[in-house]
Order: C-alpha cells, then structure tokens, then sequence
C-alpha cells in the first residue's frame, strides 16, 4: 500500500509540481520575498511501512536559518506529527515547507534563540539567513565531495558500533514518542515533581520514626546495580558522538550545536532527561533505612531534575556535555553503591575519587557554560539559551561548594580528627602504662 501511494502521488508531483518547487531553473521569483530566496535547499524524505497513515520523515540536508529547523535538518511542522492526516500528499507538504520558509513562526520554535532574534531583531535575523542561503548555493555544487569527505571521516571514527532496534525505532513507539512530548510541552511538571519528592521524603522520615529500620540490601543492591548498567551503556552510546564531534567539528561545535538531540544519540540524550524522575527512589532507600538525609542529596535529586526537564525542552546544545559525563560519573558511582549493598569491602579511598570525580563533573560544568557565554556575546550561534546558562552556572557552582563541603568534612577534616583521638588514646595507653610501671 505505502509503495503504491508513494509512486502515485510522485507521478502526480511530476505532472503537476506545485508552485515554488521546481526542478528548473531558479528563478528571483522562485520565493517570497523572504531571505531564503533564490536559495538551493535539499531535503530527504522517509516513508515507513505505514505510510500514509503516519507521516513521512522529512529533514533538510542543507544548513538553513530559520527558527523552526534547528541544525540538524529537522522540521517543526505540525502537519508532520500531531496533526497528520492521511489525505495529505508529497505536494502539500512541500507546499507547507515552502509557506514556512516564507512565513516562520517564531511562537513554536524549534531553535528557541533564533525565534528570539527573529522576534526582536529581524533585521540581524535576515541578514544571517540571508548568508546562510548564499552559502547554500556553494554548498549544492559541492555536495557530491562534501559527502564523500564526511563518508571517509565517519569511517575512521564510528559515532556508533551497532544500533540496536529499540534505538533505530524510538521514534516510531507510540510510549516513547508520548513521553519525548510530554516532557517538551509539560517540563513544568518537574518542579511539582520536586515539590512531591520533598513532601514526601520528609513526612516519609516523620512516619519511620518510632518504627525499626528497613533492611532492603538486596533491593538496594538490585536498584543501584540497574542504575549503574543504565549509566555505563548510555556512556558507550553518547561518548563516542561527543569524542567523533570534537574530533571533526572541533570544541565550539560540541559546545553550541544541539545535534545530540537526535538519532541515537538524542535517544540516549532523553533517556538521561526522562530518568532524572525514577532516581529519586534512590532517597526512598535511605528514608526506609533511616539512614542520615544531607542537604546536598534532596537538594541535587531535585534541582537535576527540574533543569534536566528544563533545557530538553528546548535541546540545549551544552547538554552534549553534561550528559556524557553525568552518565561516567553515574557509571562508577551506582557500581560502588552496589557493591557497598552487598556488603563487600571496598578501599576508603575509591568513594574519595568519585567525590574527586564529581567536583572535577562540576568544574567542566562551569567552564561549558562560561564557553557558551563567550561564544554568545562574540556574537556567534550557540544552540542554548541566555537562561540556560545562567540556571545551569547557579547549579554546577552550587554542587561544586556543597560537594567540597561534603569532601573536607568526609575525608580532610574526618581523618585529621581520628589522627587526634588515635593520639590522644596513645597517650592515655602510655601514661597508665608508666602508673603501672610505678
């Protein structure tokens, strides 16, 4: 059926080619006036099996500005998800892409900071279009060799070794794809989710205390264990993108492009957002243990969560960077915890190189923010916003101070006053040791 309706509707595209697509020659007419005329802009369409019935995957191959298609192609395009219908055909589609090439619509942006430019500063907008539309016509008359360079280079470094099906068809889950969008259009929620958690922890704390502890270390060990194998394999699916980014594109790039956001990488990107929700069952544990509650943990459970749930929103590009290292740090973290759950012995001074590990997670914070500002007032495109920035500076300083905090008073301060007591109790044993000699 979808070949069928697929080779029809191309047939009907040749005959009838609806107006401003055309394989012809470009004419200065061929657009509005817009500062996308007189451009050369190549797209790739996917049809699934169940096509038409569900949309056709459509994306730009060729660098455009424009607020509703960020820079990896993708189009904001309501026809194109929630409001599809199958009468629709190839032809209106491209009629509908070519009416928002001429008409952008910067009230549901995909690439929130050029929505904004394009709101309050158009004419700077324009001009950057513009550029971009005269880079695209070189950019056409070179694609045959920019595709071979970029086809040799993925060779030498792989972003992935082997794409498991559940990633390849993320997109096509109908669960999955719900929970991408309700964290996009409900990322609010996440601050009653960290109100709750609060609540709870608390009158939680208040209920166990006339009651025994809870054991629960096969529980523990069970939960810590699955979190340290989510960790280690959302590693090994997003370190390799960020090592192959800064290796071809360099540190800017890696920095201020959100690419990250998609394919099997922005699975992994959402997986790290949405899960940021489930771990706060890590205080459960200690509310049922009765174990000491620090500021620093329901503070970090919190906070991570609402600002994890904040920049997917808008695909922050400096999430590339946090998310490769929360899910290193993560990785060894939850493997100790384990481990501890289970009772084995492990050397004092491994929980102090993964403090050490997470203050140095909290100093490249900083300086990935502090770049992407710099970079933003050079006056260069980086793929997050002024907010972001400013919120994510606030936390990762915020986390460094408390967890310097924890360090000295866990590991420096500790051990010089067990020193202290190991030589005031030496004393004692040598002066009762003298009386009884006397």
């Amino acid at each position: 059926m979808a070949l069928n309706r697929i080779s029809k509707e191309l047939r009907d595209l040749r005959r009838e080619p609806p107006a401003n697509v055309s394989s012809g020659p470009i004419q200065s007419s061929d657009m509005c006036d817009s500062p996308y005329q007189s451009g050369v802009f190549f797209l790739v369409i996917t049809f699934s099996s169940e096509y038409p019935f569900k949309p056709p995957h459509i994306h730009f191959t060729t660098k455009i500005y424009h607020p509703n298609i960020n820079t990896n192609g993708s189009i904001c395009l309501d026809i194109l998800c929630s409001n599809w219908s199958p009468a629709l055909t190839i032809s209106k589609i491209l009629l509908s892409i070519c009416s928002l090439l001429c008409d952008s619509n910067p009230d549901d942006p995909f690439v929130l900071e050029i929505a904004r430019q394009y709101k309050h500063d158009r004419d700077g907008h324009n001009a950057t279009a513009r550029n971009w539309t005269k880079s695209s016509l070189t950019a056409a008359s070179q694609s045959t060799s920019q595709s071979h360079d970029v086809s040799a280079s993925n060779n030498k470094i792989p972003l992935t070794f082997y794409v498991f099906d559940f990633e390849r068809y993320s997109d096509e889950v109908a669960t999955l794809r719900d929970l991408r969008t309700f964290m996009i259009q409900r990322w609010h929620n996440s601050f009653f989710y960290a109100l709750a958690y609060l609540f709870l922890i608390y009158t939680g704390q208040f209920f166990m205390k006339n009651k025994p502890r809870f054991e629960l270390r096969l529980w523990l060990a069970a939960w810590n264990t699955l979190l340290a194998l989510f960790s280690i394999f959302g590693a090994m699916r997003v370190l390799p993108e960020l090592i192959y980014v800064i290796y071809r594109h360099g540190i800017k790039y890696s920095i201020c492009n959100n690419s990250n956001a998609f394919g099997v990488v922005g699975f992994w990107t959402w997986a790290f957002c949405f899960s940021k929700l489930p771990e706060l069952i890590d205080t459960v544990f200690i509310v049922l243990r009765k174990q000491p509650l620090i500021f620093l943990h329901w503070y970090h459970h919190a906070s991570v969560l609402i600002y994890c749930w904040f920049s997917y929103q808008d695909y922050s590009s400096t999430g590339r960077w946090f998310c490769g290292l929360n899910y290193v740090v993560h990785g060894i973290m939850y493997s100790y915890y384990a481990l501890r759950a289970l009772k084995v012995r492990i050397p004092r001074w491994v929980s102090m190189i993964i403090t050490m590990l997470q203050l140095t997670q909290m100093i490249v914070g900083c300086l990935i923010n502090l770049q992407a500002w710099q970079y933003k007032k050079n006056g260069e495109v980086c793929q997050v916003t002024d907010e972001n920035l400013k919120v994510s500076l606030i936390m990762y300083a915020t986390y460094f101070l408390l967890f310097g905090h924890f360090f000295l008073g866990s590991y420096i301060f500790k051990s010089k006053r067990a020193n202290q007591q190991d030589d005031k109790q030496q004393q004692e044993e040598k002066s009762q040791h003298v009386k009884k000699m006397n």
